[in-house]
């Protein structure tokens, strides 16, 4: 029993050998072929530039497409430099003045904050209402040390923050005893009427540019390809008839341009005349139609 055994065990350990033998044969046959495909891959990408030919070679861009992308660009760039110079027209700065008194003022009223009850005190503080009452954006409240001015006509509680604007004097310890509140209604109504007609403005520029952009593209591809149709269809349709009409449309073109070139010379022609004076001889008449006719040939 026990040599059975281990012919057994001997057995397994064979086989477990050639197994693994079999495996490994399998995964190095596996490996070469996948080495080799991806050698010939490299070959032929390598043949294909080398040739000119391959996916790495774009198409060269056709001549409509060439000009409907000149087009659009230069449209583009036209609709953007409009955009952009006409922002200044929409801002409230180039309509109005950066007033700068409102805090010097007041600093100049606290440098009599030592006599407050003084003549000079109540001189520049009449002063600065008078000066700040009658501006695009007034005074409606002011307040230094014991005087106090408040505009019966405007109430600064109904005021949003973005319409009024509250000065106080450079230095803080005395922010508490001066201060200044005054009315931007004026600015921020304009500010808002800028804006919309501001978005008025871009939605017609871009407006005329969508229109611009489909003209162009109706003109340079869908018309030409409609043309095309039309006349695949009708030489489908009837080859003979469609071939007379071509020939119409040619002599007819050819009759307009005959027609226009002897239109243009009568014209040269009776301008050369009336330059003639009626003394002159019939040969100098005569030599002036040949001259004309040579000018438009």
């Amino acid at each position: 029993m026990r040599v059975l055994r281990l012919i057994r065990m001997l057995r397994i350990v064979k086989l477990y050998k050639h197994s693994n033998a079999a495996i490994a044969k399998a995964a190095r046959e596996e490996r070469n072929e996948e080495d080799e495909f991806i050698d010939q891959m490299i070959q032929q990408r390598v043949a294909e530039s080398e040739s000119g030919v391959g996916p790495e070679v774009l198409p060269e861009e056709s001549k409509i497409g060439k000009m409907l992308s000149d087009v659009t660009t230069k449209r583009v760039i036209i609709m953007v430099l409009v955009i952009m110079l006409s922002t200044p027209l929409f801002s409230v700065g180039t309509y109005s003045v950066d007033t700068k008194s409102f805090g010097i003022g007041l600093d100049l009223i606290t440098n009599y904050d030592s006599n407050s009850n003084g003549t000079a005190f109540v001189r520049s503080f009449n002063a600065y209402l008078q000066y700040h009452k009658d501006i695009r954006t007034p005074l409606i409240y002011a307040k230094a040390r014991n005087m106090e001015y408040t505009d019966d006509s405007t109430d600064v509680n109904d005021l949003r923050n973005s319409e009024k604007e509250i000065v106080t004097p450079s230095n803080d310890t005395l922010g508490d005893y001066y201060i200044s509140v005054f009315d931007l209604r004026a600015e921020t109504h304009m500010d808002a009427w800028l804006g919309i007609v501001q978005t008025i403005f871009v939605c017609i520029v871009l407006t005329i540019g969508a229109f611009l952009f489909t003209k162009d593209a109706t003109d340079l591809v869908i018309e030409p390809i409609e043309q095309m149709m039309t006349k695949v269809k009708r030489i489908a349709r009837n080859p003979l008839e469609a071939a007379k009409e071509e020939e119409n449309e040619a002599l007819a073109l050819r009759r307009a341009e005959k027609q226009a070139w002897e239109q243009e010379k009568n014209s040269c022609c009776h301008v050369s005349e009336s330059h003639i004076n009626p003394s002159d001889s019939e040969e100098g008449t005569r030599n002036s139609k040949p001259r004309c006719w040579n000018r438009r040939s």
